[in-house]
């Protein structure tokens, strides 16, 4: 998952993820409803999801990858549902306390724009999710 992160210096990743909030979901659990605004962004630190659009499989999501994170973007409803597939654990981030957090450490919110942004671009080319 470091990977994913590397635009962070070792500081400001230990600090996002202390921002946010260690969980962990069994197989079958939704993590993100299509059409909603969810109110978090995730990264899946093990296990696999299922995206799914009207409720047929378009992508999985592995672990270093983000859920939520278009709607934390542009504060749109998700286009797709998230669905654990394997149980997982990852970090979620309440978008309201995310948004506070980055506020008061700008440096923190360029890098990680870069790494929302890097993760989608990989998303579109490989056709691996809609979060």
């Amino acid at each position: 998952m470091t990977k994913r992160f590397e635009y962070l210096s070792p500081r400001e990743f230990q600090r996002l993820l202390a921002a946010g909030a260690w969980q962990e979901a069994p197989a079958k659990e939704v993590l993100i409803e299509e059409g909603a605004r969810p109110g978090r962004m995730l990264v899946l630190a093990s296990g696999r999801a299922a995206v799914k659009v009207h409720g047929r499989e378009v992508a999985a999501l592995h672990p270093g990858q983000f859920a939520g994170e278009m709607s934390f973007l542009t504060g749109a409803p998700t286009t797709a549902a998230v669905e654990v597939v394997e149980p997982a654990r990852f970090v979620s981030w309440a978008t309201a306390d995310l948004e506070r957090f980055l506020a008061k450490h700008p440096p923190l919110r360029g890098a990680l724009q870069i790494v929302l942004g890097r993760d989608l671009a990989a998303k579109l080319v490989g056709g691996t999710a809609r979060g």
